[in-house]
Parts: structure tokens; C-alpha cells; sequence
């Protein structure tokens, strides 16, 4: 009169009804004095012993419908008693059905994760299958997931995010990738055809070639006989490099026709800096020791202006 009613997790409660008969087959009422309650059997008696009252729960003519009867059991009252890798059996002990004793009778069946079946680790967690039957992969849940994994000669078409260090092997291309946030290592002879973003440092190694960098943030170091072709944006740390480098004093005026932003601002420098030296008709830029002359200017002087000409 029992059914099994599947594999649970250990801590669930577990519950069904049951329907007691008369002998013409029509539900009666279970009855008895003392009343009758249920008895939980671990591993059908195959241990002397293992059987509990804890947690189990019988309900007599439920709403009020004669012979319907309900019962639980709380397999969390007892975690030593309901643990996984074990079937159970809840009986009944005690009770009269129309005169007969039904004291004995099993009313239910269950086991505890203790079936050959693929189940997740947490309740209600179902696994994703696709309808060709690929199952889905949680990398988090992957063993050894920090393990790394060579690709060495793998191509990869498209990437839309890498989170940290980006390694690229000797002869492996990378087309695409959407955004970097940290450290790009290229190898010899690695080519990344488009990078979007790369927050941090990317390195490139020699030989190596990068043909369009949407964004740097940071550093950018190129070793000998790397070729960048273009770099839209450099900021944060790029840009630091680029303004912190060293200006060496200038030893004459600039050129326009060959002037770098370096020479113009080496020139200002020296300007608002150097010695600097005036007779009646010339002013004469020296370098800051006093040591040298940089450029001279010819001064002419009129009732109310001076007029500086071009240094040479």
C-alpha cells in the first residue's frame, strides 16, 4: 500500500497521503487507543535498531474526509538519523481499520540521496541542457579552474571581455577583443588584429605587431621592431609617461620648420629660467650655469617703446 516516493535531499521534509479501507473498499477511519502514530525504519531493519519517531507526523481524516490521511517527516529533526546514502520506510504502529489491526503496514517509502543520478548540489538547482544535449558550465565550478590552460597555436575569433592577464602564445591570433582590463603580454610573433580597450600595461614583444588600439589608459611598452599602427587614445599613466619625461636644456633657439613639442617646450624653459643679459642694443640668452650663450636678440629704442627682435 506504500509507494517510493524518490530521492530527497537530507533536510527536506518528505510527505504523501494515504487512503485506509473498510473491507468493501470504501475509505474508513483509522482509529485505536492508544492512537496510532508512525514509526521511521532506516534501511528496511537491515541495522538492528535504526528506527525513530523524530520528525515523523500522522494526520487522521484530513479536511474532514473520512479515511484520508496525511503524514511528514522533517528530515531535519535528525541529522544523524536522515543522512544521505540511506533508504527509509515510515510505518505505521498501532490502529484499527473497520475491527482490523493495520499496525505494521508501511505508508511510505523514500531514500536520501542514495540513487545514481546526476542531482544538484543545492534544492531545486536544475542543471542546463540544451535541446541538443550539451550541458551547461559554471567555470566557478570547475575543478582546478585556476589552473592555467595552454592554447599555444589555438585561434580565437572573438573575445568581448578578459578581466586580467591576456597571454598570447607564439603563433596564435587574436582578431577581436572587446576590452582588456588589465595586462596584454604579446609573444613573439603574435598579432592582435583589434583591441577596443586595454585599461592597463600592454606589453609587446619583439616582432610582435598590434594594428589598431581604440584606447590605452596606461603604459604602453613596445619593444624593439614592434610595429603599433594606430592609437586613438592614451590616458592615465601613457599620458604620464609622455609628460614626465626628461627635457634636456636646449643649446639654441628652435627651428619651426623642424620644432617637437619637446624642443618648444625646452625653448620656454630656458626663456623664464636661464640668464639673461641686456645692453642698450642687445639681449643674449645664456644657459643656466652662465657658461654659454643660447641666442641673442637685437634691441632697438625708441622715445616710448624697446622692440626685441627674433633670437638667433
Amino acid at each position: 500500500m506504500s509507494n517510493y516516493l524518490g530521492d530527497f535531499y537530507s533536510g527536506c521534509t518528505v510527505f504523501d497521503i494515504f487512503t485506509m479501507v473498510d473491507t468493501q473498499g470504501r475509505p474508513s477511519a483509522l482509529s485505536g487507543n492508544p492512537s496510532p502514530f508512525l514509526v521511521v525504519y532506516k534501511d528496511a531493519f537491515a541495522i538492528g535498531g535504526y528506527c525513530t519517531v523524530i520528525g515523523a507526523v500522522l494526520a487522521l481524516d484530513c479536511n474532514g474526509r473520512t479515511g484520508v490521511n496525511a503524514w511528514s517527516v522533517a528530515t531535519n529533526q535528525s541529522a544523524t538519523f536522515y543522512a544521505c546514502g540511506h533508504d527509509y520506510q515510515v510505518l505505521l504502529t498501532g490502529g484499527c481499520v473497520d475491527s482490523l489491526c493495520v499496525s505494521g503496514y508501511v505508508v511510505g517509502r523514500f531514500s536520501l540521496k542514495n540513487r545514481a543520478v546526476l542531482v544538484p548540489t543545492v534544492h531545486a538547482r536544475a542543471l542546463d541542457v540544451s535541446a541538443t544535449g550539451e550541458a551547461g558550465v559554471d567555470w566557478g565550478n570547475v575543478g582546478s579552474p585556476t589552473t592555467a590552460v595552454g592554447l599555444s597555436c589555438t585561434t580565437i575569433f572573438s573575445t568581448q571581455s578578459v578581466v586580467n592577464s591576456v597571454g598570447v602564445p607564439a603563433c596564435t591570433a587574436i582578431f577581436s577583443v572587446k576590452s582588456v582590463e588589465n595586462a596584454v603580454a604579446l609573444d613573439p610573433c603574435g598579432a592582435i588584429f583589434s583591441v577596443r580597450s586595454v585599461l592597463n600595461s600592454v606589453g609587446v614583444g619583439p616582432c610582435a605587431t598590434v594594428f589598431s588600439v581604440k584606447s590605452v589608459e596606461n603604459t604602453v611598452a613596445i619593444d624593439p621592431c614592434s610595429t603599433v599602427f594606430r592609437v586613438e587614445t592614451l590616458s592615465n599613466t601613457a599620458t604620464s609617461s609622455i609628460l614626465d619625461a626628461a627635457i634636456t636644456e636646449p643649446t639654441g633657439v628652435f627651428a619651426w620648420a623642424g620644432a617637437t613639442l619637446r624642443n618648444i617646450v625646452g625653448w620656454l624653459g630656458a626663456v623664464t629660467s636661464d640668464c639673461l643679459q641686456q645692453t642698450a642694443t642687445t639681449q643674449t640668452l645664456r644657459n643656466r650655469a652662465n657658461a654659454t650663450t643660447l641666442a641673442t636678440s637685437p634691441l632697438t629704442c625708441e622715445a616710448t617703446t624697446v622692440h626685441r627682435g627674433s633670437f638667433s
